[in-house]
């Protein structure tokens, strides 16, 4: 398991417990993408996997058999429970002052947005646009070129707008897996 994706995990739950799996996955990448910018992290300490629903860590389904993580279900309006992650170890950070406070101020940011708000703005990164779902990436000198919104969007969850972009995207992998097949020589 990467020890820095769970460490990045680990602190994002010290400050801000209770996160849904969603907007957790989405957590560590903007969180990771701020750390990279200012230069105290390397973009290749973490990968990505392109999802309908935006960039989720390589590793991320792993944390869930780490002793400190704590996942629980929580009802929603859909025909599924939402998971929950808490951290409820008592590890020491591993992480220098600095890197904890770049964390905090970008969490500050993050937090006010709801889990719809921030799938949105990882639909504008530009790994996201470029690869198909399943591709695996490290965060690119154009996707930081893309700043977190100085007034975020907040808003409560929106958990029917998230089912519809998630149906969204898995529409279109299914239509284009569909033309490729049918149409193998075009160009997608």
């Amino acid at each position: 398991m990467n020890r820095y994706l769970v460490d990045l995990a680990i602190e994002i739950l010290r400050l801000y417990p209770g996160q849904s799996k969603v907007k957790f996955a989405k957590l560590i990448y903007f969180t990771h993408k701020e750390l990279v910018r200012a230069k105290l992290v390397a973009s290749e300490d973490l990968d990505f996997v392109r999802m309908p629903l935006g960039p989720v860590p390589t590793g991320f389904m792993a944390l869930q058999e780490y002793k400190g993580i704590k996942i629980s279900q929580q009802a929603t309006a859909l025909m599924y429970n939402s998971q929950v992650y808490q951290y409820v170890g008592d590890e020491e950070s591993q992480f220098s002052d600095e890197i904890k406070t770049n964390i905090a101020q970008t969490l500050k940011v993050l937090n006010r947005m709801s889990t719809t708000a921030i799938v949105d703005l990882a639909h504008k990164e530009s790994s996201w646009k470029k690869y198909i779902n399943g591709s695996t990436y490290q965060i690119s000198n154009d996707d930081l070129e893309t700043s977190l919104p100085l007034r975020p969007r907040v808003g409560k969850e929106d958990d029917v707008n998230l089912q519809e972009q998630l149906v969204e995207g898995m529409l279109s992998d299914i239509v284009a897996s569909s033309t490729s097949l049918e149409y193998p020589d075009d160009e997608q």
